[in-house]
């Protein structure tokens, strides 16, 4: 009877000892991540699964964005954090950037996976925000020539938000609809709208970043390219855009970070291996917007034969015209001088509009006539024009330079210098 008893009270004790286990483990707390936070063990080079589940796992994930759902329950498929990241990543991100609401993803782990997508939503997209996007979105489409090759679609576009949104410094507006209904944001915002643009026009694009950075993979006649709008935005001057980041290689990116080459709903090949493009391109010295007018082709600013020469080209199926020159005029005075760097171009209505150092000019899209439309005042070099289109009005930006100084060190705006034609934004 005793040797029994010991028997009981012993399986009692493992079973009390087996349940405390149970409670202890049940109170353990899975790890929360979100996607800012870098994860020891994140893959250098590609990642690769031989997973079947994928796009189920994908089809939850967009699920639950669409729904706003705070959290979808993962925990049956035992994901890597990696490919849970890469999944969520392209399906917010590469597949889906109009989902202007969605702010963030994160996960929870526990016991070596993924137990819970977490996701985070922007409380300023409300139903008006996203109809005002739209409407932006739309607006900024219908400027893009169907004639125009798929190259060129990809520069109109890359300009136009180099030109119309300005770095926020303070990193407060950081989605796409801050950049395309505000005008301001940061390369995760460039990247997205860029990205929908892109996508609504039929490309193949994909979100991509290192652990402080994001930017555009694009393909273009089979190959991968990079396009980072972000650091071709020059805000630092008047209707100023850099192409320096414009169609490049990852060999040309080199040192600034690694990526995931392989996407692994689709299996393919992302790396960017061609680089044609980085030298004698038409677009390689040009800092200012390329203006697209349907049936028209491309206008832009080029150096001619000399230092002092600057044309206005028009480019249709391959082909330049020169369409205006003028003698610029900033000579040696101005250290910041080199091919047509202190040009602006841009458009509003019938017109286009650029200067040279003393002149603001308006060539008649109708007539294809020249009028100056401002000038400069006897101590003032201009420096760089733009007409910029708010909601709020049109009016006239130009940078300016004190006669004999070495730089342009002074802006102003004049928001009335000459007539204003119809042409605003929405």
């Amino acid at each position: 009877m005793k040797r029994q008893l010991t028997v009981i009270l012993l399986v009692a004790s493992l079973l009390m000892g087996a349940m405390a286990l149970t409670v202890a483990a049940a109170t353990v707390e899975p790890r929360i991540y979100w996607e800012n936070e870098p994860i020891a063990g994140w893959p250098d080079g590609p990642l690769v699964s031989s997973r079947t589940d994928l796009k189920e796992i994908a089809g939850l994930i967009l699920a639950a964005a669409e729904m706003r759902e705070p959290n979808v329950d993962l925990s049956s498929f035992r994901l890597s954090e990696e490919e849970y990241r890469n999944i969520a990543e392209e399906v917010l991100y590469t597949q889906h950037p109009e989902m202007i609401w969605v702010k963030s993803y994160g996960w929870s782990e526990y016991d070596g996976s993924v137990r819970e997508g977490l996701f985070m939503y922007d409380p300023t997209v409300t139903e008006e925000r996203i109809a005002d996007y739209e409407k932006q979105i739309a607006w900024i489409l219908s400027g893009v020539d169907p004639q125009l090759s798929d190259l060129e679609k990809l520069l109109v576009l890359h300009d136009l938000f180099a030109l119309r949104a300005y770095y926020d410094d303070d990193f407060k507006q950081c989605e796409a609809h801050d950049i395309v209904c505000d005008g301001i944001g940061v390369c995760r915002g460039y990247t997205k709208a860029y990205n929908d643009c892109l996508k609504r026009l039929g490309f193949t694009v994909r979100y991509t970043a290192n652990w402080n950075h994001c930017w555009t993979l694009v393909k273009l006649d089979g190959n991968w390219y990079n396009i980072d709008v972000t650091w071709d935005d020059s805000s630092d001057r008047i209707g100023s855009v850099d192409h320096t980041f414009f169609l490049t290689s990852d060999a040309f990116l080199q040192g600034r970070g690694e990526w995931p080459h392989v996407s692994l709903l689709s299996g393919e090949d992302l790396r960017a291996t061609d680089a044609r493009y980085e030298s004698g391109a038409f677009w390689e010295h040009v800092n200012h917007a390329f203006i697209a007018v349907p049936n028209d082709g491309l206008y832009y600013l080029k150096q001619g034969g000399s230092a002092q020469a600057l044309q206005l080209i028009r480019r249709r199926n391959g082909a330049e015209e020169i369409v205006f020159s003028m003698d610029a005029g900033w000579g040696g005075n101005l250290d910041i001088w080199g091919d047509g760097a202190l040009s602006g171009l841009s458009r509003l209505g019938d017109g286009l509009f650029f200067n040279d150092s003393r002149h603001m000019y308006r060539f008649d899209l109708n007539t294809g006539s020249t009028e100056t439309a401002y000038d400069a005042k006897s101590w003032e070099i201009l420096c760089g024009s733009y007409i910029r289109s708010l909601p709020s009005g049109d009016f006239v930006e130009l940078e300016l330079a004190p006669e004999g100084e070495q730089r342009c060190i002074r802006l102003t705006t004049v928001e009335t210098l000459f007539p204003i034609r119809a042409g605003r934004r929405p």
